[in-house]
């Protein structure tokens, strides 16, 4: 389980919502319970997919979160890291969100399984610009430089092959 799981559910049910609201956070645990106790993540994601579409009042204060939750299943679970990536690019766009940090860099991580190394370098960038005092940076900067390392690696593995092949004419 998630070690923020129940403790977010308990906040949830703290908050003073109309019944609409109040429905829509019963669907909200009925896909965490869905992701976390049965691990039957693609009913999870039509849940969570229902929610962000159906209209109800609190909706864009858990926007953030929904998509949060639906990256996580996109990327750990069913592995389909281009619905990871434009979800998690979905919740950079909502301002002030608490998920920018996660988002960022499960979008980094996207990018390396995906083998987009470049777009995982500019989103390193950011994510070491805007969240310089992170505990994911030391991580983050040993896989950056690992990166650069590749990427001189194949720059001379190029060279040599080009090279070797101008001696076989």
């Amino acid at each position: 389980l998630d070690v923020h799981y129940m403790r977010v559910w308990r906040y949830l049910k703290s908050l003073k919502l109309d019944s609409e609201d109040r429905a829509s956070m019963e669907l909200y645990k009925r896909a965490e319970d869905l992701r976390f106790r049965n691990a039957n993540f693609d009913e999870a994601v039509e849940l969570f997919e229902g929610l962000l579409v159906k209209e109800w009042n609190a909706k864009q204060r858990f926007k953030d979160e929904i998509l949060f939750n639906l990256g996580v299943i996109f990327r750990n679970n069913l592995k389909l890291y281009d619905r990871a990536v434009s979800t998690f690019e979905k919740i950079l766009k909502i301002e002030d969100s608490f998920r920018h940090e996660e988002a960022r860099y499960n979008l980094i991580m996207c990018h390396y399984y995906h083998r987009d190394y470049e777009a995982m370098e500019r989103v390193t960038k950011q994510f070491l610009n805007k969240h310089s005092n992170s505990d994911r940076v030391p991580r983050l900067m040993m896989i950056n430089i690992v990166m650069k390392l590749m990427k001189v690696f194949r720059m001379a593995v190029n060279k040599f092959l080009g090279f070797s092949e101008g001696l076989h004419e």
